[in-house]
């Protein structure tokens, strides 16, 4: 019972995540700047953007940049005992990364016109950095609560890994090259690729120890 429930609400994750991001590419496919873009521009980019803030977001922004996660997945295999949980969080970064781009080059949205603080070349749906460290940075919350024995670290570290991707996505829309339902649909997809890739990589290591019996 509690496992069809679980399974039950990992797909309902998904579905939900796909119902989101569906309801955007339409409206955006029809020409639509949805009413949540103008808010977040007036709130964010007009009202929040200042000399102290604008070093600190493009710092946050560079952290889920692509030098970072390939940094980092590159590091995960000196630094994990388990290297097929390295190998996982290589593929899912590659896996993820053509995803994000792929859905770029079919929606082939514009990036908001107006001031950009940083130069960023592609299209703007949806935001790959809020996509891909959503995605990276998420499975690496996975690994976290599955394999650290104390519950206090574990809470602490999913906590402040959801800030951090947060703030990433939040850093896109200040710095003036994504529009909020850029990011929103870059989490969202994010949590609908996440959860296959979890419940795919899961089986396989199932298979692998029924077969290792």
């Amino acid at each position: 019972m509690l496992k069809r429930l679980k399974d039950n609400w990992q797909w309902a994750v998904v579905l939900f995540s796909l119902f989101i991001v569906i309801d955007f590419i339409i409206k955006i496919l029809g020409g639509e700047i949805l009413q949540l873009d103008r808010f977040f521009h007036h709130l964010i980019v007009e009202n929040l953007r200042s000399d102290f803030l604008t070093p600190v977001m493009k710092f946050i922004t560079i952290l889920g940049g692509s030098y970072v996660v390939i940094g980092i997945a590159v590091l995960s295999f000196l630094i994990l005992s388990n290297k097929r949980w390295s190998f996982l969080i290589s593929l899912n970064l590659v896996f993820v990364f053509l995803l994000s781009q792929g859905l770029k080059f079919l929606i082939q949205r514009e990036r908001p016109f107006g001031y950009h603080l940083v130069i960023e070349k592609g299209f703007s749906f949806p935001s790959g950095h809020s996509m891909v460290s959503a995605a990276f940075y998420g499975f690496i919350i996975y690994l976290i609560s599955q394999n650290c024995k104390s519950k206090k670290v574990r809470i602490c570290s999913v906590v402040l890994v959801i800030i951090f991707i947060l703030l990433i996505g939040i850093s896109r829309v200040y710095l003036g090259v994504h529009y909020m339902s850029d990011v929103i649909a870059g989490f969202f997809l994010s949590a609908f690729y996440l959860t296959l890739y979890i419940k795919v990589i899961n089986q396989y290591i199932d298979g692998r120890k029924r077969n290792e019996k």
